[in-house]
Formats: structure tokens, sequence, C-alpha cells
């Protein structure tokens, strides 16, 4: 469905000279936008819709604030279609909304303090992962998105923390939330390490 609506999108914008057909290069790089900015949108409905049904509209708004704004500078792991990526979002939103509503009340916040510190030694060494799709390209480019990433967790972390002091409910699922993307991003790392063993290994 996504890429034909690309398709679609694609040659209205050919037709009306947007874009110059002859320039692959830009063809391709406005083609990847299209994509994603559909797929992305597309995830944002499903979790919402998601929500709504669990009865739990709230929720899917923070994991939507929360999980959105990090992603972008952490990176992660990527399915391999589009199809593989809304479906596992969705999981992933289903499973971390279900252990919320499960362990919320009974949680030990210096647990959740100490999976935060965690968290941000992983930030700090491995983000911001790159897509084989997207690269990311200059020393100083990597040092920015890692130093954004790191501000985001802790800001993120010290606001989920301090809203389970004070027993507020939603603070735990903001503190998940930030464990799902550092989960996707180990994910994404261990991902990379197969494919390069298996690269070596045929190269032998």
């Amino acid at each position: 469905m996504i890429l034909k609506i690309t398709d679609q999108l694609m040659e209205y914008m050919i037709r009306h000279k947007a874009i110059d057909a002859q320039k692959q290069e830009i063809v391709d790089f406005y083609r990847y936008g299209v994509e994603i900015t559909i797929s992305s949108l597309l995830n944002v409905i499903l979790i919402l819709v998601l929500a709504g049904l669990f009865g739990c509209f709230p929720e899917g708004l923070l994991f939507l604030g929360v999980f959105i704004p990090i992603r972008q500078f952490t990176g992660g792991f990527h399915a391999q279609s589009y199809f593989r990526c809304n479906t596992m979002f969705c999981l992933c939103f289903i499973s971390t909304l279900l252990l919320y509503k499960i362990t919320f009340a009974s949680v030990w916040w210096p647990v959740l303090l100490g999976l935060l510190i965690a968290d941000l030694g992983i930030v700090l060494k491995y983000c911001p992962i790159p897509n084989e799709n997207k690269p990311i390209v200059g020393k100083m480019r990597i040092l920015k998105l890692k130093m954004i990433s790191a501000f985001l967790f802790l800001a993120y972390g010290a606001v989920g923390i301090i809203l389970t002091v004070q027993g507020i409910q939603c603070g735990v699922l903001l503190v998940y939330t930030l464990q799902l993307i550092i989960l996707l991003a180990v994910a994404a790392l261990v991902a990379q390490r197969i494919r390069r063993q298996g690269r070596n290994s045929a190269d032998r």
C-alpha cells in the first residue's frame, strides 16, 4: 500500500514538474522521503487507533511523544519492509502498554533510575546507530546526534522518575518507552554484528 501511494505521489510531482525525472538521484531521494513520511504517519495512526481501542488514548499520545523525538536521534532497529515495520511498532506499543498496566503499581523507582543510568551509558557509547539506507556522515554530526540523544534521555528520564516518585503513574510508562528505544538500539547493534560476521564468512 505504501509503495502504491508513493508511486502515485511521485507520478503527480513529476507530471507537475516538481521533480526533474531526468535526475535519478533526486527522484530516489524524494521517493525515500515520501515512503518514510507515509510509513511514519501510518505508524502514528495505528498507535492512536490501538490506544483508542484499549481505552488508553492518553497513554498512546505519551508513548508517541517520547518515542518519536528520541528515536530520530538515537536510531535503532529497522524491519526489512514497511509492513513488518508497522507491525513491529504496533507490537512494541502493545507490549510496552501491557507491561505498564501490569507493573506500574508495584515498580520501585530506584530500579527505574538504575535502568536509565544504564541506558545513558549505551546512548553515549553506541548512539546514533546509522541505518544502511540513511548513513550518518561526519564526526561532528555524529557527536551532535549523540549529545542530543543523551540530553533527551536525561530530560525525559528525569521527568519519568519525578512523576513516579510523586505517584503519577504515567511516569512509569515514560521510562518504559525509553527502555523500548534502548532495546531497539541494542537489537540494531546485534543485527549489524550478525551481518558483518556473515559477510566475513562469505569472503573467506
